[in-house]
């Protein structure tokens, strides 16, 4: 797996997108080549005609979620640009990744699931698709685990009553609660 990350005060020559295209093209069969999707990517075409052109290459949403909050607008351009560029079947390999260890997930999370649509006036400019509950789910991890070859029904069983389960059915801890800054940061 190839990850890319696009800064955006670098120039577009900084990028060698050649041996990402190689990547791609030579392991055509099986080999995934994740990126991360054109952070702040208004511009970086490269990217967009990668996702357009080879059927193996996926967006990793990672650094371009953190726009959903601070910049919903920018958010939306970028997620625009790649469909506009790879058609629809892009909606099934973008993957919502947080960069949690940046910014906190669940502001980013919670207004893509809540509030993430094309405006109707980029939809009807742009051709693009109404994002439904369906095409988020697939955004938000059904995407990835089909890049996996994962069964969702024989994972969510697999982890039936695991440590993970037992503490989120005691419900959401306060913030802060665990981690080692507990009771500092009051």
């Amino acid at each position: 797996m190839i990850k890319d990350v696009f800064v955006v005060d670098a120039s577009a020559h900084s990028y060698n997108l050649r041996e990402d295209n190689y990547a791609a093209g030579r392991y055509s069969r099986g080999v995934v080549d994740a990126f991360y999707g054109a952070h702040y990517g208004l511009s970086p075409v490269g990217y967009r005609l990668q996702l357009a052109r080879f059927p193996n290459v996926w967006v990793n949403l990672e650094t371009t979620s953190n726009l959903a909050v601070a910049k919903p607008g920018a958010f939306e351009r970028v997620i625009a640009g790649l469909i506009t560029h790879a058609g629809e079947g892009a909606l099934d390999r973008l993957m919502w990744a947080s960069g949690a260890t940046v910014l906190h997930a669940e502001p980013p999370l919670r207004w893509f699931w809540e509030r993430f649509q094309f405006s109707p006036e980029m939809r009807e400019r742009e051709g693009l698709p109404e994002i439904t509950e369906e095409i988020k789910r697939k955004i938000l991890g059904l995407n990835y685990l089909r890049m996996h070859g994962l069964d969702v029904k024989a994972l969510a069983k697999s982890i039936e009553g695991d440590e993970f389960a037992v503490e989120r059915a005691k419900g959401k801890p306060e913030p802060y609660a665990t981690t080692y800054s507990k009771g500092f940061a009051e």
